[in-house]
């Protein structure tokens, strides 16, 4: 199921991360961010300078429907990075962070 608007509030997802409540990122995650030059840490620091309309879509989880995921997308020095997270109860999951 897909949707043209956040199922998150980004103020949220931002206090979060400022927060450090943060569930740390499969290795996949971080080697992907690793690959377009960004640390676990920077991609941490785009997703704070993300806007609301940086957002393109929010999705289910292909085998869960009742789990929502918002998909963004930004450009850092003219490359487009794809952005996908979720909140899971207070903390925050990075599921993607990518070039596009």
């Amino acid at each position: 199921m897909e949707k043209r608007k956040s199922h998150y509030l980004l103020a949220d997802v931002k206090e979060l991360i400022k927060q450090r409540k943060i569930i740390s990122p499969n290795i996949k995650v971080v080697e992907s961010a690793n690959e377009i030059g960004f640390s676990e840490t920077e991609a941490y620091d785009v997703i704070l300078k993300l806007e609301p309309n940086n957002c393109y879509k929010s999705m289910t989880e292909y085998h869960n429907n009742k789990v929502w995921q918002d998909v963004y997308k930004t450009k850092i020095e003219d490359l487009p990075i794809y952005i996908k997270f979720q909140i899971i109860g207070d903390k925050f999951l990075l599921r993607a962070f990518k070039a596009q």
